[in-house]
């Protein structure tokens, strides 16, 4: 036990909510519902979530109070990278938003509903940067968005994107560095694989922008991909050799990928194997308590993706791929 925290009590709750997380053949099932309203009807029965934004809602309702209740129930450094990992729908959220002021409304990017402290949820509609910037909590974030926006005010949108990944990345390697040895041994692997795999996808989308030039400035240390493999990734001259050079810190082997949403599809997958192993290694330590929150922002971000595609009537094949289930490892 840790401080006043039953560290035993907390993983044997999370083991029956863990058996039943919508992964694997149970979201290849629900791949199969007719209507985001059936989807919601399977997974809240009764409650009356009659289109994928209600739905959405919920999810990520019930996503913020879940994580919020098992970050209070732990303490020091453990509640704090807890915290901090729960703040990644509201990252992804901002970069949509970003992207939308300045790439117009047909910006790619699925904007999830987010419980109201969070803000800049799926309602927001900032007219500009400074009002997004207002929109968003204070934080590092905030700060990373409105930095960002003073040095270059006409963008390009990845510029301040990156920004605010380099602010959220930052701050989860400084929160695994504040953990004992014993759970950084336990929850390392997880949370490395995630910086790792941001580092990629920094250097993937710089080259396909033409913007490798000043990448390094976004790169965030404390992953199996140094900077000097990084700087080896921008020097590469296009995207063919980084999966290779990626190969066992950020990915899989396998052949030449020359698309960055690919790359980051199979990373997402190596993360989500990363913790589905890391929950089994420590089924009673923080390890599983970092493994079930990431489990479980994946499995809410699968949910709400499922629940857009069956809005814009995709076929079941096509679910499975938007949901990763078809993903290349």
């Amino acid at each position: 036990m840790q401080g006043g925290e039953d560290l035993d009590s907390i993983c044997a709750g999370l083991h029956g909510r863990h058996s039943r997380l919508a992964a694997g053949e149970r979201l290849r099932a629900l791949c199969g519902e007719a209507s985001p309203r059936a989807l919601a009807e399977r997974l809240y029965p009764g409650a009356g979530l009659d289109s994928a934004a209600a739905l959405q809602r919920r999810l990520m309702a019930d996503y913020c109070a879940e994580t919020a209740r098992l970050a209070g129930r732990l303490c020091g450094a453990r509640g704090r990278l807890l915290r901090w990992m729960a703040a990644r729908p509201q990252l992804e959220n901002i970069k949509v938003l970003v992207r939308r002021l300045y790439g117009g409304p047909g910006a790619p990017g699925l904007l999830l509903e987010l419980a109201p402290g969070m803000a800049c949820g799926a309602g927001s509609a900032p007219a500009d940067m400074p009002a997004l910037a207002a929109m968003t909590p204070e934080g590092p974030l905030r700060e990373a968005l409105a930095a960002s926006y003073k040095a270059r005010p006409e963008g390009p949108a990845f510029l301040h994107e990156a920004a605010l990944e380099r602010a959220y990345y930052s701050q989860l390697a400084a929160a695994l560095g504040a953990l004992s040895r014993e759970d950084r041994a336990s929850a390392g692997p997880l949370l490395r694989q995630e910086l790792a795999a941001y580092n990629l996808a920094l250097a993937a989308r710089s080259l396909a922008a033409g913007l490798a030039g000043g990448a390094e400035e976004f790169f965030v240390p404390g992953s199996a991909i140094d900077r000097l493999r990084f700087r080896a990734m921008l020097a590469a001259g296009g995207l063919g050799p980084l999966r290779s050079m990626a190969a066992g810190r950020a990915v899989y082997a396998g052949p030449p990928v020359e698309d960055p949403a690919l790359l980051d599809q199979m990373a997402r997958r190596r993360y989500a194997i990363t913790a589905a192993r890391t929950w089994t290694a420590d089924p009673s330590g923080f390890g599983a308590v970092a493994a079930y929150a990431a489990l479980r922002r994946l499995e809410t971000e699968d949910l709400a993706r499922l629940s857009e595609g069956l809005r814009l009537g995709l076929a079941p094949g096509e679910l499975s791929s938007l949901v990763g289930l078809e993903a290349h490892a």
